[in-house]
């Protein structure tokens, strides 16, 4: 087994502010519904998990 600790919602934009950069915007993908789960690999996340939560968010960021 992996074990990691995925980093909180306010540690990403807190690193990237201090990193001068600014967030244009966030795309917060829906949950993924289980038709189309079928034949995919689930050894991260349960697909029980993967229902509620959606496993990717996407920033779109600029450097100041």
């Amino acid at each position: 087994t992996m074990n990691f600790i995925l980093p909180t919602f306010s540690d990403i934009i807190n690193s990237l502010v201090s990193t001068g950069f600014v967030i244009e915007k966030i795309v917060e993908p829906e949950p993924v519904e289980e038709k189309f789960m079928e034949g995919t690999s689930t050894d991260y996340y349960p697909v029980e998990v993967l229902k509620v939560v959606p496993a990717t968010i996407i920033f779109k960021v600029r450097k100041k």
